[in-house]
């Protein structure tokens, strides 16, 4: 779970956020995805600079990380798992069957 209050990222574990007195309708739940996504669009916006964007298999395994760093014309570098197909652009999945 995440609070986020402008430009901070606040991470705290549910039943902190009671406590802390944090409204109810602050709470909102992010996926580690999400959360890398909003990162990488956040360093863009406020002008990092950065050649490429390396990370793991977690990442590199999950389509919406990759189209997103893709839709946003960041170079990036990322494992796979080893049961991962890959293909190049020219060539046509469903062929190779």
């Amino acid at each position: 779970m995440i609070c986020v209050d402008n430009l901070r990222i606040v991470l705290l574990r549910p039943k902190c956020f009671k406590a802390a007195g944090v409204p109810k309708e602050r709470y909102k739940h992010k996926t580690k995805i999400e959360l890398a996504i909003d990162i990488v669009k956040h360093q863009i916006e406020i002008g990092t600079r950065f050649d490429f964007l390396g990370a793991d298999g977690l990442y590199g395994n999950s389509h919406q990380f990759r189209k997103e760093m893709d839709n946003m014309e960041v170079l990036f570098m990322l494992y796979i798992h080893s049961d991962q197909h890959v293909y190049s652009c020219a060539s046509n999945p469903s062929s190779s069957r």
